[in-house]
């Protein structure tokens, strides 16, 4: 027999693994097959939690908000020093770098703050937990084993694939978000590895003309797709044939195409666009002997006067620190949405759980290593030098890569980098958006946006910590009309020190909850937009309109 009959036959066969064939779809037996009605739902997750103070966390939002300033707590450089400013957008003032441009596929170029027309911010949320990984779970699931929230959603779906999941390169793929995705039946995601080609990866499994002619055949054939999907068993089993039906080279080839768009489009974003008082100023090193006055606590360490250069554990001391910068690879962002978009088009999936990883290719020309740093003390001035031998240059660090782990990224590197991946990343979200929108489905379709927790600066600029006392989410969706935030912060918090107060993101009382809002609220949200069972015990944060258009619940944030 050949391939095709054999899977029809695995399908009715009583006498296989229930994990091959006789799967029966527990999770919703009775759903009609899939049409175009399903919605969506697209979890980007910022993982390491990159400062969101740069991009979708409003810290002083309205004229009357509370703001208490920090020296790392910035959106542009101005007169030598990092300096928040803002924009207006929908009566509301968000960072200035929503005010840069970003290039689109097919018309003139559009301010950033477009990709957020239709989205709905969330903070103020105490995430109650710390860690990357304790965290990142929490996104789907707050319970080990649980049924998670892109699980209740995948479970209302007759399309191939439960859920579709990039990990990437730094998140652990059995402790991070997409560990922790599940259906009522158990089943959990097919995820796709960065070296390669996404859309290859989940189908060829499928696409075999092989002869399947004998016993041993057949027990080779079952042994060999058991154990490929032990890590890609996010598909209705019952659905094998409908997936080898599929029109294989066509979708390959169209997944090339959208890869070189999106990559075209992330170039473009780079080489062609200015981020105001960032990429346009040039952003100075520090250059060795450098001498300062000594600080109040009589500090002779050097990341307290040199901490807003800081690189890891290094101290950068190019000429302008935007050089680093200029060569930087991101084509794994564009494969991530070419993707998504394939993914929706031909209906694979309705679940897509995207970690964002940064960008690599790092051109340092020179660095000081924090160990070849010396002081010396004159009076009540203090000088450091620094062992040029003991220098690195990015020709000896193949691929150096930037990181979304901010405790040793000082303030000017975080500036310019992080101002980078957004810029880049909301180039290809608004080309997304404006795709799915001519196909009909962005009104079907929920982005979600969000990270372990928010960042809390360090006093010397040298980094910053866990803020998990914080937590933005941001949903973006075609049922969203108008721009809007949820929640509140507090005006003044201190660090994981206490030695630096300002305003970055903690949560704060929410008078329409009557407590801080927790992340099952956020769950509970999503879930009563998708209208299923919540899997957690919180609060709806919003409500609905006669026309089906989602509004903020609470007076409060409105």
């Amino acid at each position: 027999m050949n391939r095709k009959e054999f899977l029809s036959l695995l399908l009715l066969c009583a006498a296989t693994p229930k994990s091959l064939a006789n799967y029966e779809d527990q999770d919703n037996p009775k759903w009609p097959s899939a049409t175009s009605s399903e919605m969506n739902y697209i979890l980007f997750s910022l993982y390491e939690s990159p400062p969101r103070w740069l991009f979708d966390l409003p810290l002083k939002p309205t004229d009357k908000s509370k703001f208490k300033s920090s020296p790392m707590i910035g959106t542009e450089f101005i007169d030598e020093q990092v300096q928040y400013k803002t924009i207006q957008h929908h009566g509301f003032y968000l960072s200035s770098l929503l005010g840069n441009e970003i290039p689109t596929s097919n018309g003139p170029a559009v301010k950033m703050k477009e990709v957020l027309n239709n989205a709905l911010v969330i903070r103020g949320c105490n995430m109650n937990k710390d860690g990357h990984d304790t965290n990142s779970k929490v996104l789907e699931s707050s319970s080990e084993g649980q049924v998670s929230l892109g699980g209740q959603i995948a479970s209302a779906s007759q399309r191939p694939f439960k859920a579709i999941a990039v990990n990437g390169n730094h998140a652990d793929l059995y402790k991070g978000v997409i560990s922790s995705f599940k259906t009522p039946s158990g089943i959990s995601a097919t995820n796709c590895v960065d070296d390669q080609n996404y859309i290859k990866q989940i189908l060829d499994l499928f696409k075999n003309d092989k002869e399947i002619n004998s016993e041993e055949t057949i027990k080779n054939f079952l042994s060999s797709l058991s154990e490929k999907l032990k890590t890609r068993d996010s598909f209705h089993y019952q659905k094998i044939n409908k997936i080898c039906k599929l029109p294989f080279e066509k979708i390959y080839k169209e997944f090339e195409t959208l890869n070189a768009k999106y990559n075209n489009l992330i170039k473009a974003a780079h080489k062609n666009f200015k981020l105001k008082n960032i990429t346009d100023t040039e952003i100075k090193g520090v250059k060795f002997p450098a001498t300062f006055q000594i600080n109040e606590d009589k500090s002779t360490d050097p990341l307290d006067y040199l901490g807003a250069h800081q690189f890891l554990d290094h101290i950068l001391t190019d000429d302008d620190l935007n050089n680093i910068f200029k060569e930087i690879n991101y084509e794994l962002l564009a494969q991530r949405f070419a993707l998504i978009e394939i993914s929706l088009k031909f209906k694979l999936t309705n679940v897509l759980i995207i970690n964002i990883d940064p960008f690599d290719n790092l051109k340092i020309s020179q660095a000081a290593p924090l160990n070849s740093i010396t002081h010396k003390i004159d009076g009540d001035k203090i000088t450091f030098s620094a062992n040029k031998s003991l220098g690195f240059t990015s020709s000896k660090k193949k691929n150096l890569e930037f990181t979304n782990d901010a405790h040793y990224i000082g303030t000017l590197p975080a500036l310019i980098g992080y101002s980078k991946i957004y810029h880049l990343f909301s180039t290809c979200l608004f080309e997304l958006q404006n795709t799915l929108k001519s196909s009909g489905e962005f009104n079907k379709t929920l982005m979600h946006i969000t990270s372990e927790f928010e960042r809390s600066p360090q006093k010397n600029q040298a980094g910053s910590d866990h803020g998990w006392q914080g937590h933005t989410s941001t949903l973006i969706s075609g049922k969203i009309n108008n721009f809007n935030i949820i929640g509140s912060i507090k005006e003044s918090s201190s660090n994981i020190l206490k030695d630096h107060f300002c305003t970055w993101g903690e949560a704060n009382y929410h008078p329409g909850l009557h407590r801080e809002m927790r992340y099952g609220d956020i769950i509970t949200t999503i879930a009563d937009i998708f209208k299923v069972k919540s899997t957690e015990g919180g609060i709806s944060l919003v409500k609905e309109d006669p026309k089906g258009n989602i509004l903020p619940k609470f007076k409060e944030d409105i």
